[in-house]
């Protein structure tokens, strides 16, 4: 846009483009200048942190990837531990849902901000059960669970990892 196209939006409206509102005042030759300059200059994108834009996060989520070998945790575990709660799971549940992988933080990134990278804080839960659990609902039948029963389902989740550190 030319300044003299932002002149005429100005004197049409009443305001500058991209504003909200009307001025309490006219606006002189120079404010106008400095307007149109702010709404000419390119905009910063800012990369949000997580986002598949931010190469940080996708260089983390390529590790988990592999390392979870694009699965579920808790449905391969549940696969081979107990067969019937895993079919329960696929029974009752959209495949358009579970069949979606999110990176799911162990450590909540609210109570630790520095582990928010760390492939070691972060698995392939389905969107089901990642949801399920962010709210304190059993991962596979949904229903509300304790802290304690919580923490016991992550315990199994990373059962085999805590086999392997100790």
């Amino acid at each position: 846009m030319t300044f003299e196209e932002f002149i005429n939006v100005y004197k049409k409206y009443g305001k500058c483009p991209g504003q909200m509102s009307k001025p309490g005042h006219t606006l002189n030759e120079r404010e106008l200048k400095t307007r149109y300059e702010k709404h000419s200059k390119p905009k910063e994108k800012k990369i949000q942190k997580g986002s598949w834009d931010d190469p940080k996060w996708k260089e983390v989520a390529d590790i988990v990837w592999k390392r979870d070998r694009g699965q579920c945790r808790l449905l391969s575990k549940l696969k081979v531990d107990n067969p019937e709660l895993y079919m329960y799971f696929i029974n009752t549940n959209l495949p358009s849902l579970y069949s979606k992988l999110d990176l799911a933080h162990i450590i909540p990134r609210s109570q630790s901000a520095e582990l928010y990278y760390e492939p070691t804080n972060l698995i392939l839960l389905n969107r089901v059960a990642h949801s399920n659990l962010d709210t304190y609902h059993d991962p596979v039948t949904g229903k509300p669970i304790t802290k304690e029963e919580h923490e016991k389902w992550w315990r199994y989740i990373l059962n085999e990892e805590m086999e392997k550190t100790n």
